[in-house]
Protein backbone atom coordinates (compact mmCIF):
# COMPACT_ATOMS: atom_id res chain seq x y z
CA UNK A 1 0.00 0.00 0.00
CA UNK A 2 1.42 3.37 -1.00
CA UNK A 3 1.50 5.98 1.77
CA UNK A 4 2.56 9.59 1.29
CA UNK A 5 4.35 11.23 4.21
CA UNK A 6 4.38 15.00 4.24
CA UNK A 7 7.23 16.90 5.82
CA UNK A 8 6.16 16.37 9.45
CA UNK A 9 4.21 13.13 9.10
CA UNK A 10 6.88 10.52 9.94
CA UNK A 11 6.34 8.27 12.99
CA UNK A 12 8.70 5.57 14.25
CA UNK A 13 5.72 3.19 14.41
CA UNK A 14 5.74 3.10 10.60
CA UNK A 15 9.14 1.38 10.45
CA UNK A 16 7.91 -2.23 11.08
CA UNK A 17 5.22 -1.92 8.40
CA UNK A 18 7.73 -0.46 5.97
CA UNK A 19 10.32 -3.15 6.71
CA UNK A 20 7.71 -5.91 6.34
CA UNK A 21 6.74 -4.53 2.94
CA UNK A 22 3.17 -3.83 4.03
CA UNK A 23 3.44 -0.14 3.19
CA UNK A 24 5.67 1.79 0.83
CA UNK A 25 6.45 5.30 2.03
CA UNK A 26 6.68 8.06 -0.55
CA UNK A 27 7.55 11.74 -0.28
CA UNK A 28 8.72 14.50 -2.58
CA UNK A 29 11.24 16.93 -1.07
CA UNK A 30 9.51 20.25 -1.70
CA UNK A 31 10.46 21.73 1.68
CA UNK A 32 13.07 19.32 3.00
CA UNK A 33 14.40 15.81 2.48
CA UNK A 34 13.08 12.92 4.54
CA UNK A 35 15.54 10.05 4.93
CA UNK A 36 13.20 7.21 5.93
CA UNK A 37 11.23 6.93 2.70
CA UNK A 38 11.12 3.99 0.31
CA UNK A 39 10.98 6.23 -2.70
CA UNK A 40 10.32 9.57 -4.26
CA UNK A 41 6.75 10.43 -5.21
CA UNK A 42 5.93 12.00 -8.55
CA UNK A 43 6.58 15.72 -8.48
CA UNK A 44 3.80 18.23 -9.03
CA UNK A 45 4.11 21.65 -10.65
CA UNK A 46 7.83 21.57 -9.96
CA UNK A 47 9.90 24.69 -10.49
CA UNK A 48 13.65 25.07 -10.24
CA UNK A 49 13.40 27.21 -7.11
CA UNK A 50 10.90 25.30 -4.98
CA UNK A 51 12.41 21.96 -4.16
CA UNK A 52 15.19 20.26 -2.23
CA UNK A 53 15.28 17.45 -4.79
CA UNK A 54 18.61 16.11 -5.98
CA UNK A 55 19.36 14.72 -9.41
CA UNK A 56 19.10 11.26 -7.84
CA UNK A 57 15.53 12.05 -6.75
CA UNK A 58 14.66 12.94 -10.32
CA UNK A 59 16.18 9.85 -11.99
CA UNK A 60 12.76 8.35 -12.85
CA UNK A 61 11.09 11.65 -13.68
CA UNK A 62 11.23 14.06 -16.59
CA UNK A 63 10.33 17.72 -16.56
CA UNK A 64 7.22 16.74 -18.48
CA UNK A 65 6.13 14.36 -15.72
CA UNK A 66 6.52 17.06 -13.06
CA UNK A 67 3.58 19.08 -14.31
CA UNK A 68 0.55 19.50 -12.10
CA UNK A 69 -2.30 17.04 -12.46
CA UNK A 70 -5.88 17.88 -13.38
CA UNK A 71 -6.63 17.90 -9.63
CA UNK A 72 -4.05 20.56 -8.73
CA UNK A 73 -6.31 23.60 -9.20
CA UNK A 74 -9.15 21.94 -7.26
CA UNK A 75 -6.77 21.07 -4.40
CA UNK A 76 -5.50 24.65 -4.45
CA UNK A 77 -9.05 26.01 -4.21
CA UNK A 78 -9.57 23.94 -1.04
CA UNK A 79 -6.19 24.31 0.67
CA UNK A 80 -5.41 27.85 -0.51
CA UNK A 81 -3.03 29.28 -3.08
CA UNK A 82 -0.80 30.57 -0.27
CA UNK A 83 -0.12 26.94 0.78
CA UNK A 84 1.70 25.93 -2.39
CA UNK A 85 3.83 23.17 -0.81
CA UNK A 86 0.74 21.58 0.78
CA UNK A 87 -1.01 21.59 -2.60
CA UNK A 88 2.08 20.04 -4.22
CA UNK A 89 2.31 17.32 -1.54
CA UNK A 90 -1.36 16.38 -2.00
CA UNK A 91 -1.12 16.41 -5.79
CA UNK A 92 2.06 14.30 -5.65
CA UNK A 93 0.26 11.76 -3.49
CA UNK A 94 -2.60 11.58 -5.99
CA UNK A 95 -0.25 11.34 -8.99
CA UNK A 96 1.62 8.53 -7.23
CA UNK A 97 -1.59 6.56 -6.52
CA UNK A 98 -1.18 6.69 -2.75
CA UNK A 99 -4.03 5.32 -0.64
CA UNK A 100 -3.13 7.22 2.55
CA UNK A 101 -1.56 10.55 3.43
CA UNK A 102 0.06 11.17 6.81
CA UNK A 103 0.41 14.79 7.85
CA UNK A 104 1.30 16.90 10.86
CA UNK A 105 -0.62 19.81 9.34
CA UNK A 106 -3.95 20.14 11.13
CA UNK A 107 -4.57 23.65 9.83
CA UNK A 108 -4.41 23.47 6.05
CA UNK A 109 -4.69 19.77 5.20
CA UNK A 110 -6.24 17.67 7.97
CA UNK A 111 -9.12 20.00 8.81
CA UNK A 112 -10.09 20.02 5.13
CA UNK A 113 -9.92 16.23 4.74
CA UNK A 114 -13.69 15.93 4.26
CA UNK A 115 -13.32 17.87 0.99
CA UNK A 116 -9.95 16.42 -0.04
CA UNK A 117 -10.49 12.70 0.54
CA UNK A 118 -13.31 12.19 -2.00
CA UNK A 119 -11.53 14.38 -4.55
CA UNK A 120 -8.22 12.53 -4.27
CA UNK A 121 -9.44 9.05 -3.28
CA UNK A 122 -6.87 9.18 -0.47
CA UNK A 123 -7.48 8.84 3.27
CA UNK A 124 -5.83 11.65 5.24
CA UNK A 125 -4.59 11.04 8.79
CA UNK A 126 -3.06 13.36 11.35
CA UNK A 127 0.06 11.42 12.25
CA UNK A 128 0.36 12.47 15.90
CA UNK A 129 -3.26 11.82 16.89
CA UNK A 130 -4.66 9.25 14.45
CA UNK A 131 -2.11 6.44 14.41
CA UNK A 132 -4.66 3.80 15.59
CA UNK A 133 -7.08 4.85 12.83
CA UNK A 134 -4.29 4.71 10.27
CA UNK A 135 -3.25 1.22 11.43
CA UNK A 136 -6.87 0.04 11.19
CA UNK A 137 -7.03 1.44 7.66
CA UNK A 138 -3.80 -0.35 6.68
CA UNK A 139 -5.23 -3.61 8.02
CA UNK A 140 -8.51 -3.09 6.13
CA UNK A 141 -6.73 -2.34 2.85
CA UNK A 142 -3.91 -4.89 3.05
CA UNK A 143 -5.33 -7.57 5.34
CA UNK A 144 -2.08 -7.42 7.31
CA UNK A 145 -2.31 -7.26 11.12
CA UNK A 146 -0.60 -4.08 12.20
CA UNK A 147 0.17 -4.70 15.86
Amino acid sequence: MLVYIDTGGWLKELRPLKEAGVITLLHFPYEQRLKRMNGVAEASDLRWNDSCATWADMVNQSWGSTRKSMLFDMIESIVGKQNRADVQHLDSAAKSNCKAFLTSDKGDIWRRRDQLEPLLDIRIFHSATELPKFLDYVKAVTGHATQ
